[in-house]
């Protein structure tokens, strides 16, 4: 078993170990932030409440960054909120410093979108929860660029794979939605067989299993 394999195994198992990190509902499927019907739910706020969990998971994304053998890194970023969970363990695991970027900019204090300190010619990687539509990353990505520092990479627990959304940086997943997901999903006991039906409808092709759901919002809302 390679690395990346070995890596994916033990982040399914976070994620399916822990209570409230993913789950599927058909009578009240989550709207996502892309404004349609999900199915299933991602949810890695409920992870430091498990802390063997969450160690392992920290200990998952700092074998995965250094498996890239970077020359350097100076910086790790994050998107507030669920994102700060991630980056501002793994910073002082790399032996390097943290920076936060804000949703907004901030309107007290001296300003601006991010806590902490980015320098002119640092080199900085993302690390974030999860990627939907990649909206957030990138956004997340270009303020950390305007601040001088250089990023080509990011990383996530876990990648839905439903943004086809075209990037000038790399986003690396430690585990996504896909057939082998599918069968760990499976394994659990967990779900019934509607559940695990519409799933695998779901991974194939989510927009058409939200649009046939009808449960597309009519205005939509803003991509995160």
């Amino acid at each position: 078993m390679g690395l990346i394999e070995e890596i994916f195994d033990k982040t399914c198992e976070v994620m399916l170990s822990v209570p409230g990190i993913f789950d599927i509902s058909l009578e009240n499927p989550p709207l996502l932030v892309s404004a349609r019907a999900g199915l299933y739910y991602v949810n890695f706020r409920v992870l430091p409440s498990f802390p063997e969990y969450y160690n392992k998971q920290i200990s998952n994304l700092v074998k995965r960054i250094k498996a890239e053998e970077f020359k350097k890194i100076d910086k790790v970023f994050s998107t507030e909120t669920t994102g700060i969970y991630f980056g501002c363990r793994v910073a002082p695991e790399l032996g390097v410093g943290y920076v936060t970027v804000l949703k907004e900019e901030k309107l007290y204090g001296k300003g601006g979108n991010i806590h902490g300190v980015i320098n002119q010619g640092e080199y900085a990687i993302g690390v974030d929860d999860m990627v939907t539509t990649k909206g957030t990353l990138i956004k997340a990505v270009n303020t950390i660029r305007k601040y001088g520092a250089e990023v080509e990479t990011c990383f996530v627990n876990f990648d839905r794979r439903e943004s086809e959304e075209k990037t000038d940086f790399n986003t690396i997943a430690l585990a996504w939605m896909d057939e082998k997901f599918l069968e760990k999903v499976k394994a659990t006991g967990r779900f019934n067989q509607r559940q695990i039906e519409e799933l695998e409808k779901y991974i194939y092709n989510p927009l058409k299993w939200s649009l046939e759901w009808g449960l597309n919002h009519p205005n939509g809302l803003k991509l995160s």
